[in-house]
């Protein structure tokens, strides 16, 4: 399993990226802002993103939402 936290926005908003190393699906949770810094981290670890989670409906958590 692979976890990492990625802070974005102004904020600094957690923001996590979750996958499977050995399938390489993986999803993001709370995609507050920066969704460029996202999208990057995920091309680098090689993840397939099927799943957005969204803890909450505040700003700094869905902010990247529509990108």
């Amino acid at each position: 399993m692979l976890l990492e936290r990625l802070p974005v926005g102004p904020m600094e908003s957690n923001c996590y990226i979750v996958g499977c190393k050995k399938t390489k699906i993986g999803a993001v949770v709370d995609p507050g802002a920066d969704a460029h810094k996202i999208l990057e981290r995920v091309k680098v670890l090689g993840l397939k993103i099927d799943y957005i989670i969204l803890t909450h409906g505040h700003v700094d958590h869905i902010g990247a939402l529509g990108k």
